[in-house]
């Protein structure tokens, strides 16, 4: 899912590019359409979102571990769309800290 919200990102960078307008998606809105954007366009109402008595499939991560090629001390993105787009264009196979499957623990990292 992070792979297709920043493709999607980066398609709309290029579109800008060769239409000469500004075309770009915000991390927000990639993601969403990533999830319930494309449940939405699928034309499903059990999948995309979390909600009371919903199953889910998803995957805890811990942001402050993705590659963002600086000391730990001065990694400090704060804001909410900077966190976002960090785990979107940085992520890394080490900042999964847990994974669900029907809503049962299938993964976790010590």
């Amino acid at each position: 899912m992070l792979n297709e919200a920043r493709q999607m990102s980066e398609m709309a960078k290029m579109l800008s590019h060769f239409h000469a307008a500004d075309l770009r998606v915000s991390a927000e809105e990639a993601v969403f359409q990533a999830t319930l954007g494309n449940a939405r366009a699928l034309g499903r109402t059990d999948v995309g979102r979390f909600d009371t008595g919903r199953r889910a499939d998803l995957v805890v991560i811990d942001d402050k571990v993705c590659d963002t090629m600086l000391p730990p001390r001065t990694n400090h993105y704060t804001q909410p769309e900077e966190r976002l787009m960090r785990v979107l264009y940085r992520n890394t196979p080490r900042m999964v800290r847990e994974t669900l499957i029907d809503g049962k623990a299938v993964f976790v990292r010590e």
